[in-house]
């Protein structure tokens, strides 16, 4: 094939099939730096070849893969801290830095990486930018895209171009930065970005305690996170046998023990895990989000105030056996595991209760061919039309591939 044979002339040994990482069985290409992946930009547009980019692929199932995918091109080589300011709480780092290390290396210097994500220790800074991934502590420090300070990226025709700046009085123009958070590599290759950082508390304490039902758990913690504003996170885990709530605190000690008094003021008697114990369980606890082997997962984001019905309605889409539940309800953020794929009829019922809701779906692990039929049976997205100009205006021969929301992109 013209394109391996490109790639092998370009790259040498630093080729591979994207196969290998779960998607369509074509080359993958790994550049050490920006001139050379520009070059292998410059020679798929020679080529009429469409370019999917990705990271280090954890989230391929995310959005929809095109039918026509001739060249992935991964970000993963591109890695390294470019600069970081402590005492700004800036770092700017290249797009293949995998969110573990950075967060790393932003804590030798007392701070904290924002989204806290699961599979950090696979997923890019470009990955997370280009999916819009927030993590489990989104409600207090809010959406990825709120910490995203600028961006430098690779247009279709070979330009690199920069968009914000490292510091916030930097931030001026267009906010191209704020555009690529979620565009899923379709307006062009994210390289380096800017994230802002947070104090790295003094103290964490986790809260723990087994509810009555999931009605009952959904109710308690909207009521702890009234009385503690400032929680980084409360979730609840159900399955058909078990309900647990988790609340999550941290701060100074002073700022800690008061959370904690008044979520124990709410929830009575509760398992209180503190330090490297509450530390470790949280993070088991983020690596539940989407962890992978048989269970598929489909991610409802709605108005806290239907959280419950949507919740309820899951479990009876799921049926008694296998499935698995996890809420935020303040997030208004409600996620079901299935056993195994979901039957076509459970993947539409599903679809119909985010229609009612007006709530938008993210599905995991569902068979390439369910997830274009659910997706092509979907209404147009709101705004469709200006996401078709935006990226027409900046890949105008439609260089890249993908992923997409929506068929229509």
């Amino acid at each position: 094939m013209a394109t391996t044979r490109m790639l092998e002339e370009l790259l040498g040994e630093r080729i591979g099939r994207l196969s290998d990482w779960g998607g369509p069985d074509v080359p993958i290409a790994s550049p050490r730096d920006v001139p050379e992946l520009a070059a292998v930009l410059a020679h798929a547009r020679a080529a009429g070849a469409r370019v999917l980019p990705i990271g280090n692929g954890t989230k391929l199932d995310w959005a929809l893969v095109p039918e026509r995918v001739d060249l992935a091109l991964s970000t993963r080589r591109l890695t390294g801290v470019v600069a970081h300011d402590p005492a700004e709480g800036v770092v700017t780092a290249r797009a293949g830095t995998t969110m573990r290390d950075l967060a790393r290396h932003v804590a030798e210097g007392g701070l904290r990486l924002v989204p806290d994500v699961a599979r950090a220790e696979r997923s890019t800074l470009g990955g997370v930018v280009g999916a819009a991934q927030s993590g489990c502590d989104r409600m207090r420090s809010g959406p990825l895209r709120d910490h995203v300070l600028g961006v430098a990226v690779v247009l279709a025709d070979g330009r690199l171009v920069r968009s914000g700046g490292a510091l916030v009085k930097d931030v001026a123009g267009y906010d191209l930065h704020r555009l690529v958070c979620g565009a899923h590599g379709l307006l062009g290759v994210v390289v380096e970005v800017s994230l802002r950082l947070e104090p790295q508390p003094s103290e964490r304490v986790l809260v723990r305690t087994r509810m009555r039902d999931l009605a009952s758990g959904i109710a308690a913690a909207l009521e702890v996170e009234a009385r503690c504003p400032s929680a980084r996170a409360a979730r609840l885990d159900a399955t058909p046998e078990d309900v647990w709530l988790a609340v999550e605190l941290d701060g100074d000690a002073a700022v800690t023990e008061d959370l904690l008094a008044r979520a124990l003021g709410v929830l009575g008697q509760s398992h209180v895990l503190r330090g490297d114990a509450a530390r470790r369980v949280c993070e088991e606890l983020r690596e539940r989000e989407f962890d992978g082997g048989t269970w598929s997962h489909v991610e409802l984001d709605t108005l806290p105030s239907r959280v419950g019905d949507a919740a309820a309605e899951f479990v009876a889409i799921a049926g008694p056996r296998g499935s698995r539940l996890e809420v935020h309800p303040r997030a208004g953020i409600v996620r079901l595991a299935f056993d195994s794929a979901p039957s076509p009829e459970q993947a539409a019922a599903v679809e119909g209760l985010a229609a009612r809701l007006c709530a938008s779906l993210r599905w995991r692990g569902l068979p390439p061919e369910l997830r274009r039929a659910l997706a092509a049976a979907r209404a147009q997205p709101s705004g469709l039309e200006l996401m078709q100009r935006l990226r027409a205006a900046l890949d105008p021969t439609g260089l890249f591939a993908g992923p997409r929301i929506h068929p229509l992109l």
